[in-house]
């Protein structure tokens, strides 16, 4: 016997998805303009050196958040025509897409929040 999921279920995890990789790409913004903050009150070679490092993770991370959400987007489309044929259930076999992507998901969740505690620890040295 096939194990079913509700599409309604993988939906609300989309929208939370969503909802929190755009948090995370609002809060890049923030940050961007906090290290332009140190770089006009330091002009140390390794607080530069630091200030380059977090720039270009945040924008490795912006990058992986964009692709992140077009997938997220993709997948929410596919699940739509699912709905318009009044499927309500899928099976294993059309439930690995999501499982996947819930591990990428699950990845940049950790990376950012381990990425932003590194930051938060520079910015208490140096602002």
């Amino acid at each position: 016997m096939k194990k079913t999921v509700s599409i309604e279920d993988l939906d609300f995890e989309h929208k939370s998805w969503s909802n929190e990789i755009s948090f995370q790409k609002s809060e890049l913004k923030i940050f961007n303009q906090k290290l332009e903050k140190v770089v006009l009150q330091h002009n140390k070679k390794d607080v530069l050196k630091r200030v380059e490092y977090f720039q270009n993770h945040f924008i490795r991370h912006k990058e992986i958040i964009d692709i992140l959400l077009h997938d997220i987007k993709i997948h929410q489309q596919n699940l739509s025509r699912f709905k318009k044929l009044q499927i309500i259930d899928i099976d294993n076999t059309q439930l690995r897409e999501h499982i996947i992507l819930r591990q990428k998901v699950e990845t940049q969740e950790h990376l950012y929040k381990d990425l932003k505690t590194e930051f938060m620890r520079f910015l208490t040295k140096n602002e």
